[in-house]
């Protein structure tokens, strides 16, 4: 038996995601790549769920399957000063940790699982089958992602994520600005926080000092696209942690 839950219930998603909830109006994602309406049915739906979500193993409210791939192949450089973990979605610590702030985006970005598989089937779902043998459900119709949007699983050519940018690695590093002391919920900024129009962080986040890739993109708005939280024109958004002095 399928469970679905209404869409109205997702206006209380964002009072218990600490990250995404501090980028403004979500309203910015409807008729972007990441509405998934046209897919599935539902905007909200294909990636959070407001109640019994996938359980201690996961993090966001999240309702969207999570990879199935194990471990993924980190940048590495011999002028790299930052100690990465590589993302594994087989480590519970790291779903439970600001690490779910890159895998989450490895749900669908690694083209390795559906985009249109969830835990739970949202009530204006066009379709459903399931659930499969881990309990997941297909809804809408499949559709695949854009070659230039399929990552893949091997890293080792795209910036990094997953290590820690602190006051130790820019002394280290010497070409970084020093990070602000991150808030009570874990969230910091590597420069002094500023809020667009509609509210949303305009500046590279840091989740418990850590960077991920929500930490230069804001998945909810792509004003600037690819979903930059700042524009690059110009290097502008290396330039908020890379230093040129």
């Amino acid at each position: 038996m399928r469970i679905k839950f209404p869409l109205f219930i997702l206006a209380a998603l964002m009072l218990a995601v600490p990250l995404w909830a501090q980028d403004g109006s979500k309203g910015t994602i409807v008729g972007t790549a990441h509405d998934m309406s046209g897919v599935t049915g539902t905007i909200c739906g294909t990636c959070h769920i407001p109640h019994q979500d996938q359980g201690t193993n996961r993090t966001l409210l999240w309702n969207h399957a999570t990879t199935t791939n194990t471990a993924y192949t980190a940048y590495s450089s011999a002028t790299l000063n930052a100690t990465i973990t590589p993302l594994n979605q087989s480590d519970t610590t790291q779903q439970t940790s600001e690490a779910f702030y890159s895998l989450a985006c490895m749900s669908c970005h690694d083209g390795v699982t559906a985009t249109n598989v969830v835990y739970r089937v949202p009530a204006e779902a066009t379709s459903s089958t399931g659930p499969d043998a881990n309990g997941f459900y297909t809804i809408g119709t499949a559709t695949a992602l854009a070659t230039d949007t399929t990552i893949g699983t091997d890293l080792s050519n795209d910036h990094p994520v997953n290590f820690v940018y602190d006051s130790a690695l820019t002394t280290a590093d010497g070409g970084l600005y020093t990070p602000a002391t991150p808030n009570a919920a874990g969230v910091g900024y590597v420069r002094a926080k500023t809020s667009g129009a509609t509210g949303q962080v305009t500046v590279p986040v840091l989740f418990n000092n850590t960077v991920q890739c929500a930490t230069c993109h804001n998945p909810h708005n792509d004003t600037t696209m690819p979903y930059l939280r700042v524009s690059n024109t110009n290097s502008g958004l290396c330039l908020q942690c890379h230093s040129t002095t």
